[in-house]
Protein backbone atom coordinates (compact mmCIF):
# COMPACT_ATOMS: atom_id res chain seq x y z
CA UNK A 1 0.00 0.00 0.00
CA UNK A 2 1.60 3.69 -1.36
CA UNK A 3 2.12 6.12 1.95
CA UNK A 4 -0.43 8.89 2.50
CA UNK A 5 0.57 11.79 0.55
CA UNK A 6 1.35 15.07 2.25
CA UNK A 7 -2.36 17.04 1.15
CA UNK A 8 -4.60 14.30 2.36
CA UNK A 9 -2.79 14.17 5.62
CA UNK A 10 -3.41 17.87 5.92
CA UNK A 11 -7.21 17.91 4.43
CA UNK A 12 -8.00 15.14 7.07
CA UNK A 13 -6.35 16.92 9.98
CA UNK A 14 -8.18 20.41 9.04
CA UNK A 15 -11.48 18.22 8.73
CA UNK A 16 -11.17 17.01 12.30
CA UNK A 17 -10.80 20.84 13.92
CA UNK A 18 -14.57 20.86 13.15
CA UNK A 19 -15.49 17.13 14.24
CA UNK A 20 -14.51 14.86 16.93
CA UNK A 21 -11.14 14.99 19.45
CA UNK A 22 -10.71 11.09 18.38
CA UNK A 23 -10.60 11.90 14.54
CA UNK A 24 -8.02 14.76 16.19
CA UNK A 25 -6.10 12.45 17.79
CA UNK A 26 -5.76 9.92 14.61
CA UNK A 27 -4.98 12.36 12.18
CA UNK A 28 -2.53 14.35 14.39
CA UNK A 29 -0.65 11.06 14.97
CA UNK A 30 -0.47 10.09 11.31
CA UNK A 31 0.79 13.18 10.68
CA UNK A 32 3.54 12.23 13.56
CA UNK A 33 4.14 8.83 12.86
CA UNK A 34 4.59 9.90 8.47
CA UNK A 35 6.94 13.09 9.47
CA UNK A 36 9.24 11.22 11.94
CA UNK A 37 8.93 8.02 9.58
CA UNK A 38 12.64 6.03 9.31
CA UNK A 39 13.24 4.01 6.06
CA UNK A 40 14.94 1.40 8.50
CA UNK A 41 11.87 1.29 10.51
CA UNK A 42 13.61 2.82 14.02
CA UNK A 43 11.30 4.50 16.67
CA UNK A 44 9.48 8.01 15.86
CA UNK A 45 12.46 10.30 15.71
CA UNK A 46 11.06 12.93 18.33
CA UNK A 47 11.52 10.02 21.15
CA UNK A 48 15.28 10.73 20.26
CA UNK A 49 16.18 13.68 22.18
CA UNK A 50 19.64 14.18 20.42
CA UNK A 51 19.06 13.00 17.14
CA UNK A 52 20.89 15.15 14.52
CA UNK A 53 20.68 13.52 11.06
CA UNK A 54 18.93 14.87 8.49
CA UNK A 55 15.27 14.95 9.01
CA UNK A 56 13.53 14.57 5.11
CA UNK A 57 10.27 13.63 6.27
CA UNK A 58 10.28 16.52 8.83
CA UNK A 59 11.49 19.20 6.44
CA UNK A 60 9.09 17.44 3.86
CA UNK A 61 5.96 18.03 6.64
CA UNK A 62 6.77 21.60 7.33
CA UNK A 63 7.13 22.68 3.48
CA UNK A 64 3.41 21.29 3.25
CA UNK A 65 2.25 23.23 6.29
CA UNK A 66 1.30 20.74 8.73
CA UNK A 67 2.53 23.01 11.41
CA UNK A 68 -0.11 25.70 11.11
CA UNK A 69 -2.68 22.83 10.46
CA UNK A 70 -1.54 21.61 13.78
CA UNK A 71 -2.00 24.49 15.68
CA UNK A 72 -5.67 24.60 14.14
CA UNK A 73 -6.61 21.68 15.29
CA UNK A 74 -4.68 21.85 19.25
CA UNK A 75 -6.84 25.68 19.45
CA UNK A 76 -10.15 23.66 18.00
CA UNK A 77 -9.52 20.66 20.42
CA UNK A 78 -8.45 22.56 23.49
CA UNK A 79 -10.24 20.86 26.42
CA UNK A 80 -9.30 17.60 24.95
CA UNK A 81 -5.14 16.57 26.41
CA UNK A 82 -5.63 13.58 23.82
CA UNK A 83 -5.30 16.24 21.08
CA UNK A 84 -3.06 18.30 22.92
CA UNK A 85 -0.80 15.58 23.48
CA UNK A 86 -1.03 14.34 19.53
CA UNK A 87 0.04 18.01 18.59
CA UNK A 88 2.49 18.28 20.46
CA UNK A 89 4.10 14.98 19.20
CA UNK A 90 3.53 16.94 15.64
CA UNK A 91 5.40 19.83 16.89
CA UNK A 92 8.91 17.54 18.47
CA UNK A 93 9.16 15.32 15.12
CA UNK A 94 8.69 18.01 12.88
CA UNK A 95 11.53 20.62 14.85
CA UNK A 96 13.96 18.16 15.79
CA UNK A 97 17.08 18.59 15.86
CA UNK A 98 19.64 21.08 16.13
CA UNK A 99 21.48 21.43 12.00
CA UNK A 100 20.85 24.35 10.32
CA UNK A 101 17.15 23.31 8.46
CA UNK A 102 15.99 22.20 12.00
CA UNK A 103 16.02 25.34 13.51
CA UNK A 104 14.58 26.95 10.48
CA UNK A 105 11.38 24.15 10.92
CA UNK A 106 11.58 25.63 14.61
CA UNK A 107 11.25 28.99 13.75
CA UNK A 108 8.71 28.30 11.16
CA UNK A 109 6.46 26.60 14.38
CA UNK A 110 6.91 29.60 16.44
CA UNK A 111 5.58 31.43 14.05
CA UNK A 112 2.52 29.26 13.35
CA UNK A 113 1.69 29.97 17.32
CA UNK A 114 3.16 26.42 18.35
CA UNK A 115 5.19 27.40 20.88
CA UNK A 116 2.18 29.08 22.62
CA UNK A 117 -0.45 26.93 22.00
CA UNK A 118 1.69 23.92 23.74
CA UNK A 119 2.31 26.32 26.46
CA UNK A 120 -1.46 26.91 26.56
CA UNK A 121 -2.16 23.04 26.75
CA UNK A 122 0.35 23.07 29.66
CA UNK A 123 -1.60 25.07 31.56
CA UNK A 124 -4.99 24.07 30.25
CA UNK A 125 -3.73 20.22 31.24
CA UNK A 126 -1.39 20.89 34.28
CA UNK A 127 -2.55 17.72 35.89
CA UNK A 128 -2.03 15.42 32.83
CA UNK A 129 1.48 13.54 33.31
CA UNK A 130 1.46 12.73 29.44
CA UNK A 131 0.71 16.82 28.39
CA UNK A 132 3.07 17.94 30.63
CA UNK A 133 5.47 15.31 29.67
CA UNK A 134 5.10 16.56 26.15
CA UNK A 135 5.09 19.71 26.87
CA UNK A 136 8.34 19.96 28.64
CA UNK A 137 9.65 18.24 25.33
CA UNK A 138 8.00 20.39 22.90
CA UNK A 139 9.83 23.54 24.89
CA UNK A 140 12.96 21.84 25.33
CA UNK A 141 13.18 20.68 21.47
CA UNK A 142 11.73 24.59 19.74
CA UNK A 143 14.25 26.50 22.36
CA UNK A 144 17.34 24.10 21.56
CA UNK A 145 20.44 25.41 19.20
CA UNK A 146 23.07 27.84 19.24
CA UNK A 147 21.54 29.85 16.61
CA UNK A 148 21.23 33.61 16.74
CA UNK A 149 17.31 33.40 17.42
CA UNK A 150 17.47 30.86 19.80
CA UNK A 151 17.43 33.57 22.45
CA UNK A 152 14.31 35.22 20.94
CA UNK A 153 12.34 31.51 21.21
CA UNK A 154 13.35 31.34 24.52
CA UNK A 155 12.27 35.17 24.88
CA UNK A 156 8.92 34.06 23.59
CA UNK A 157 8.49 30.85 25.71
CA UNK A 158 9.06 33.00 28.77
CA UNK A 159 6.78 35.48 28.02
CA UNK A 160 4.00 32.76 27.06
CA UNK A 161 4.06 31.70 30.82
CA UNK A 162 6.61 28.69 30.22
CA UNK A 163 8.36 29.18 33.46
CA UNK A 164 5.14 28.98 35.05
CA UNK A 165 3.58 26.03 33.19
CA UNK A 166 6.76 24.18 33.89
CA UNK A 167 7.25 24.52 37.22
CA UNK A 168 3.81 23.34 37.63
CA UNK A 169 4.15 20.47 36.17
CA UNK A 170 6.42 19.76 38.16
CA UNK A 171 4.89 20.03 40.92
CA UNK A 172 1.74 18.30 40.12
CA UNK A 173 3.69 15.36 38.93
CA UNK A 174 6.34 15.16 41.91
CA UNK A 175 6.42 11.46 41.72
CA UNK A 176 6.96 11.27 37.86
CA UNK A 177 10.66 10.71 37.37
CA UNK A 178 10.02 10.96 33.30
CA UNK A 179 8.08 14.50 34.20
CA UNK A 180 10.69 15.99 36.31
CA UNK A 181 13.83 14.26 34.51
CA UNK A 182 11.89 16.43 30.84
CA UNK A 183 11.37 19.54 33.75
CA UNK A 184 14.95 20.00 34.31
CA UNK A 185 16.13 19.57 31.23
CA UNK A 186 13.23 22.27 29.92
CA UNK A 187 14.82 24.72 32.98
CA UNK A 188 18.31 24.36 31.53
CA UNK A 189 17.44 25.26 28.08
CA UNK A 190 15.44 27.96 29.28
CA UNK A 191 17.75 29.97 31.53
CA UNK A 192 21.13 28.89 28.91
CA UNK A 193 22.24 32.40 27.08
CA UNK A 194 24.40 35.49 27.60
CA UNK A 195 24.44 36.66 31.11
CA UNK A 196 22.23 39.28 30.73
CA UNK A 197 19.37 37.50 28.95
CA UNK A 198 19.95 33.65 30.57
CA UNK A 199 19.53 35.78 34.38
CA UNK A 200 16.76 36.83 33.25
CA UNK A 201 14.58 33.73 32.69
CA UNK A 202 16.78 32.24 35.14
CA UNK A 203 15.21 34.48 37.80
CA UNK A 204 11.85 33.81 36.16
CA UNK A 205 12.22 30.29 36.64
CA UNK A 206 13.69 31.07 40.38
CA UNK A 207 10.45 33.27 41.08
CA UNK A 208 8.22 30.50 39.39
CA UNK A 209 9.34 28.11 42.25
CA UNK A 210 11.69 26.32 39.75
CA UNK A 211 14.62 26.19 42.41
CA UNK A 212 12.35 24.22 45.00
CA UNK A 213 11.10 22.15 42.81
CA UNK A 214 14.55 21.11 41.39
CA UNK A 215 15.45 20.20 44.51
CA UNK A 216 12.13 18.28 45.66
CA UNK A 217 13.01 16.10 42.62
CA UNK A 218 16.30 15.63 43.19
CA UNK A 219 15.11 14.19 47.41
CA UNK A 220 11.92 12.14 45.55
CA UNK A 221 13.83 10.30 43.13
CA UNK A 222 17.66 9.85 44.60
CA UNK A 223 18.05 6.68 42.87
CA UNK A 224 17.65 7.63 39.73
CA UNK A 225 20.85 8.72 38.21
CA UNK A 226 19.23 10.55 35.07
CA UNK A 227 17.14 13.24 37.37
CA UNK A 228 20.54 13.87 39.17
CA UNK A 229 22.24 14.65 36.74
CA UNK A 230 19.83 17.08 34.38
CA UNK A 231 18.82 18.27 38.39
CA UNK A 232 22.14 19.02 39.34
CA UNK A 233 22.63 20.81 35.71
CA UNK A 234 19.55 22.75 36.04
CA UNK A 235 20.31 23.64 39.60
CA UNK A 236 24.04 25.40 37.81
CA UNK A 237 22.35 26.67 35.19
CA UNK A 238 19.73 28.44 37.26
CA UNK A 239 22.63 29.41 39.75
CA UNK A 240 25.21 30.74 37.56
CA UNK A 241 26.61 34.36 37.12
CA UNK A 242 28.47 37.16 39.11
CA UNK A 243 25.52 39.08 39.98
CA UNK A 244 23.86 40.04 43.04
CA UNK A 245 20.35 38.11 41.92
CA UNK A 246 22.38 35.00 40.76
CA UNK A 247 24.13 34.71 44.32
CA UNK A 248 20.80 35.74 45.66
CA UNK A 249 19.47 32.68 44.01
CA UNK A 250 22.48 30.10 44.85
CA UNK A 251 21.73 31.27 48.82
CA UNK A 252 18.35 30.18 48.43
CA UNK A 253 19.04 26.84 46.98
CA UNK A 254 21.40 26.22 49.88
CA UNK A 255 18.66 27.34 51.96
CA UNK A 256 15.87 24.66 50.36
CA UNK A 257 18.77 21.83 50.85
CA UNK A 258 20.17 21.80 47.12
CA UNK A 259 23.76 20.79 48.38
CA UNK A 260 22.23 18.31 50.40
CA UNK A 261 20.57 17.05 47.78
CA UNK A 262 23.60 17.11 45.22
CA UNK A 263 26.00 16.02 47.40
CA UNK A 264 23.86 12.70 48.03
CA UNK A 265 23.47 12.24 44.53
CA UNK A 266 27.10 12.03 43.73
CA UNK A 267 27.37 9.23 46.86
CA UNK A 268 24.62 7.21 45.17
CA UNK A 269 25.73 7.10 41.75
CA UNK A 270 29.94 7.70 41.26
CA UNK A 271 29.67 5.14 38.61
CA UNK A 272 27.70 8.02 36.49
CA UNK A 273 29.88 10.45 35.06
CA UNK A 274 27.00 12.93 33.95
CA UNK A 275 25.97 13.27 37.36
CA UNK A 276 29.69 13.76 38.75
CA UNK A 277 30.33 15.82 36.18
CA UNK A 278 27.15 17.99 36.68
CA UNK A 279 26.89 17.60 40.46
CA UNK A 280 30.43 19.21 41.03
CA UNK A 281 29.67 22.36 38.91
CA UNK A 282 26.63 22.62 40.99
CA UNK A 283 28.38 22.47 44.09
CA UNK A 284 30.82 25.01 42.51
CA UNK A 285 28.17 27.22 41.07
CA UNK A 286 26.10 27.30 44.82
CA UNK A 287 29.30 28.31 46.69
CA UNK A 288 30.78 30.59 44.77
CA UNK A 289 31.67 34.08 45.84
CA UNK A 290 33.35 36.47 48.01
CA UNK A 291 31.03 37.38 51.04
CA UNK A 292 30.63 35.87 54.29
CA UNK A 293 27.57 34.26 53.35
CA UNK A 294 29.57 32.51 50.30
CA UNK A 295 32.26 30.99 52.96
CA UNK A 296 29.33 30.04 55.20
CA UNK A 297 27.94 27.76 51.97
CA UNK A 298 31.48 26.30 51.17
CA UNK A 299 31.53 25.45 54.83
CA UNK A 300 28.26 23.65 54.68
CA UNK A 301 29.66 21.35 51.76
CA UNK A 302 33.07 20.62 53.25
CA UNK A 303 30.60 19.22 56.29
CA UNK A 304 28.48 17.52 54.03
CA UNK A 305 31.19 15.92 52.01
CA UNK A 306 31.73 17.88 49.35
CA UNK A 307 35.33 17.66 49.40
CA UNK A 308 35.45 13.46 49.69
CA UNK A 309 32.72 13.49 47.17
CA UNK A 310 34.90 15.39 44.43
CA UNK A 311 37.76 13.34 45.11
CA UNK A 312 35.82 9.78 44.56
CA UNK A 313 34.31 11.42 41.16
CA UNK A 314 38.08 12.09 39.56
CA UNK A 315 39.41 8.99 40.99
CA UNK A 316 36.47 7.09 39.40
CA UNK A 317 36.42 9.03 36.09
CA UNK A 318 40.27 9.35 35.16
CA UNK A 319 39.26 9.62 31.48
CA UNK A 320 36.44 12.09 31.78
CA UNK A 321 38.17 15.39 30.86
CA UNK A 322 34.70 17.29 32.36
CA UNK A 323 34.34 15.23 35.33
CA UNK A 324 38.28 16.12 36.16
CA UNK A 325 38.12 19.92 35.47
CA UNK A 326 34.65 20.42 37.55
CA UNK A 327 35.73 17.97 40.33
CA UNK A 328 38.90 20.34 40.41
CA UNK A 329 37.10 23.22 40.95
CA UNK A 330 35.54 22.28 43.92
CA UNK A 331 39.16 20.66 45.23
CA UNK A 332 40.69 24.21 45.15
CA UNK A 333 38.08 26.08 46.13
CA UNK A 334 37.87 23.30 49.35
CA UNK A 335 41.48 24.04 49.36
CA UNK A 336 41.30 27.41 49.99
CA UNK A 337 38.14 27.96 52.05
CA UNK A 338 39.99 25.79 54.41
CA UNK A 339 42.96 28.02 54.84
CA UNK A 340 40.36 31.05 55.12
CA UNK A 341 38.73 29.37 58.19
CA UNK A 342 41.73 28.16 59.62
CA UNK A 343 43.38 31.95 59.63
CA UNK A 344 40.03 33.61 60.37
CA UNK A 345 39.46 31.46 63.49
CA UNK A 346 42.81 30.86 64.47
CA UNK A 347 42.80 35.07 64.81
CA UNK A 348 39.49 35.08 66.53
CA UNK A 349 38.11 37.41 63.04
CA UNK A 350 35.26 34.37 62.98
CA UNK A 351 33.53 32.62 65.61
CA UNK A 352 33.89 29.20 64.13
CA UNK A 353 29.85 28.30 64.99
CA UNK A 354 28.49 31.56 63.37
CA UNK A 355 29.75 29.89 60.08
CA UNK A 356 27.24 27.43 60.80
CA UNK A 357 24.29 29.36 59.65
CA UNK A 358 25.73 31.84 57.59
CA UNK A 359 25.17 30.21 53.83
CA UNK A 360 21.38 30.93 54.94
CA UNK A 361 22.03 34.30 55.11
Amino acid sequence: MAPPSWPSLIERARTSAGTSPNDAVVALKAIRDHASAAADGRPPRWALFNAGEPAQPAAAAERAGCLPVTVSVMKAHASDPGVQIAGSGVVCSICIGVDEASITRKRSAVEAGALRAVIDAMRAHSQHAGMVDHGCLSILILCQGGDDHSSSRKQAACHDGATRAVVDGMRAHAGNAAVQCLACRACTTLSTGDEATGNVRAQALADAGALRAIVEALRTHAQHAELQMYGAWAMHNLCAGHDALARSRAARACKLGALHAIVAGMRAHLPHAGVQEHACWAVFVLCYGEDYAALGRYSLALRLGARTAAQRAAAAHPQAAAVQQRARMVLDGADLVERLLATAVGQGLVPFRSLRGAHQR
